[in-house]
Protein backbone atom coordinates (compact mmCIF):
# COMPACT_ATOMS: atom_id res chain seq x y z
CA UNK A 1 0.00 0.00 0.00
CA UNK A 2 1.35 3.41 -0.93
CA UNK A 3 1.90 5.99 1.77
CA UNK A 4 1.56 9.71 1.20
CA UNK A 5 4.81 11.67 0.99
CA UNK A 6 5.68 13.27 4.31
CA UNK A 7 6.87 16.64 3.00
CA UNK A 8 4.49 17.19 0.05
CA UNK A 9 0.89 18.27 -0.28
CA UNK A 10 0.75 16.97 -3.86
CA UNK A 11 -0.06 13.35 -2.98
CA UNK A 12 -3.28 11.92 -4.38
CA UNK A 13 -4.62 8.57 -3.31
CA UNK A 14 -4.51 5.73 -5.83
CA UNK A 15 -7.80 4.96 -7.60
CA UNK A 16 -9.89 2.25 -5.98
CA UNK A 17 -9.39 -1.25 -7.36
CA UNK A 18 -13.15 -1.62 -7.74
CA UNK A 19 -16.29 0.31 -6.99
CA UNK A 20 -17.92 -0.72 -3.74
CA UNK A 21 -21.41 -0.14 -2.44
CA UNK A 22 -21.64 1.04 1.16
CA UNK A 23 -24.47 1.09 3.65
CA UNK A 24 -24.85 3.43 6.60
CA UNK A 25 -26.90 3.37 9.75
CA UNK A 26 -27.42 6.27 12.16
CA UNK A 27 -28.52 5.50 15.71
CA UNK A 28 -29.26 7.72 18.69
CA UNK A 29 -27.21 6.94 21.80
CA UNK A 30 -28.67 6.90 25.32
CA UNK A 31 -27.11 10.34 25.95
CA UNK A 32 -28.98 11.80 22.93
CA UNK A 33 -25.95 11.95 20.61
CA UNK A 34 -25.90 10.24 17.24
CA UNK A 35 -23.61 7.50 15.96
CA UNK A 36 -23.09 6.64 12.29
CA UNK A 37 -21.81 3.25 11.16
CA UNK A 38 -20.63 2.78 7.55
CA UNK A 39 -19.71 -0.54 5.97
CA UNK A 40 -19.51 -2.18 2.57
CA UNK A 41 -22.51 -4.32 1.70
CA UNK A 42 -21.47 -7.53 3.48
CA UNK A 43 -20.76 -10.60 1.38
CA UNK A 44 -20.93 -12.87 4.42
CA UNK A 45 -21.30 -12.74 8.20
CA UNK A 46 -17.53 -12.44 8.80
CA UNK A 47 -17.40 -9.34 6.59
CA UNK A 48 -20.37 -7.86 8.43
CA UNK A 49 -18.54 -8.27 11.75
CA UNK A 50 -15.11 -7.03 10.61
CA UNK A 51 -15.35 -4.28 7.95
CA UNK A 52 -16.96 -1.10 9.25
CA UNK A 53 -16.25 2.44 10.40
CA UNK A 54 -17.94 4.16 13.33
CA UNK A 55 -18.20 7.89 14.00
CA UNK A 56 -19.84 9.69 16.90
CA UNK A 57 -21.64 13.01 16.57
CA UNK A 58 -19.13 15.85 16.48
CA UNK A 59 -16.78 13.95 14.17
CA UNK A 60 -19.15 13.78 11.17
CA UNK A 61 -17.79 15.49 8.05
CA UNK A 62 -19.76 16.58 5.00
CA UNK A 63 -19.00 14.55 1.88
CA UNK A 64 -18.51 17.86 0.05
CA UNK A 65 -15.71 18.77 2.48
CA UNK A 66 -13.93 15.49 1.72
CA UNK A 67 -13.73 16.03 -2.05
Amino acid sequence: MDSPPIESDEWTPPPPARRATYISHITRRADGGERCTISPVPKDEQTLLSEWVLADEGSFVSRNEMC
